[in-house]
Order: C-alpha cells, then sequence, then structure tokens
C-alpha cells in the first residue's frame, strides 16, 4: 500500500504537467484576438461620381476596403454588414474568415437600395457584443464603417455610435464626401 501511494505521489506533479502541457493553447490566443466588423455602404448613393476623383464611389470604397482587407493580420476575426441593391444583411459572421473568399465578395457588391445605416451599426455591434463575451470581455473590438454618410436616419446615428462606445467598442469611419 506505501508503495502506491508513493507511485502517485511522485506522479501526480509529472501527470499535471503531462496534461497542463497538453491543453491547446488557441483558446487562451482566440481570448486575446482583435476582431474588425466592416459595416460597407453600398447602397444607390454610393454608385454616384460626385467628389470621388471621377470614379463611383462604390470603386474607390470597394479597392479601399481591399487594400486594407490585405494589410490586416491573419489573426484578426473579421466580419462583414453589407446594405446594397440586395438589402441590408451579414455576409460574413465575425470570426477567422477566408481572406480571399472575402475580398471575392466584396469584388461583387453592388450599389442599391437604401441606408439603413444605424440599423448596420445596431447589428455589428451586437455580433462585436456576442463576441466579446465568448473571449470572457478580452480582446480589441473594432467597427469600421465605410459610408458617404447618406443614412436613411442621419439625426439617429449620434446615438448608434454611442451605444457601441459605451460597450467599449471602437468605432472607425471612412468617409466620402461628407
Amino acid at each position: 500500500m506505501k508503495t502506491r501511494v508513493l507511485l502517485v505521489t511522485l506522479l501526480l506533479p509529472f501527470m499535471m504537467v503531462t496534461a497542463f502541457s497538453q491543453v491547446d493553447a488557441a483558446p487562451v490566443d482566440q481570448k486575446l484576438s482583435h476582431n474588425l466588423y466592416i459595416i460597407f455602404d453600398a447602397s444607390g448613393s454610393m454608385f454616384q461620381i460626385d467628389c470621388s476623383g471621377g470614379q463611383r464611389k462604390i470603386k474607390v470604397a470597394k479597392e479601399a476596403i481591399i487594400t486594407f482587407l490585405a494589410k490586416v493580420p491573419p489573426q484578426f476575426n473579421l466580419g462583414l454588414h453589407v446594405f446594397d441593391e440586395k438589402g441590408s444583411r451579414e455576409i460574413y459572421p465575425l470570426g477567422n474568415i477566408n481572406r480571399q473568399e472575402l475580398v471575392d465578395k466584396v469584388k461583387n457588391i453592388r450599389a442599391g437600395g437604401k441606408t439603413p445605416l444605424c440599423a448596420a451599426i445596431d447589428a455589428s455591434r451586437k455580433a462585436l457584443l456576442k463576441q466579446k463575451q465568448k473571449q470572457l470581455g478580452y480582446g480589441e473590438y473594432t467597427m469600421l464603417i465605410v459610408t458617404d454618410g447618406e443614412a436613411n436616419r442621419k439625426q439617429a446615428l449620434p446615438s448608434f455610435v454611442q451605444k457601441a462606445t459605451d460597450e467599449g467598442f471602437v468605432v472607425q469611419v471612412i468617409g466620402f464626401c461628407p
């Protein structure tokens, strides 16, 4: 009996070290992830040429996003919400996504429709909040809005942005022709 107790006593620290060394480090890293949720305005006003160097605003916006995505580190979680001729929708939920597939989707976006910017901000805020809960509050959370600012409910925008920043999210804007 003493031999078994001694053997368990000697093996216990080794078993604990082995068990902890086999724990995958990915969940810890994922909790520290950077999260970038992009709202892409492809509404009807983005089809205009005004103040975009003789090119349609949608073309300039696509080029800006594609160039930007090439510089985002691969470990970032990305999500994409678009409003265009097909309506307002999430194209990619927030997560580690295939970058080339995302670029291909951005290239195929066509301008048209309304500008439900407030609703898109709120949907993006909810997606970031869900991710923040998954990461136990750790990590960084940014909402990037690409728009010409011609929102349907322009007067309500500050309250939607304030709600997002109150949740601890950084809100950045790439604006066209303010």
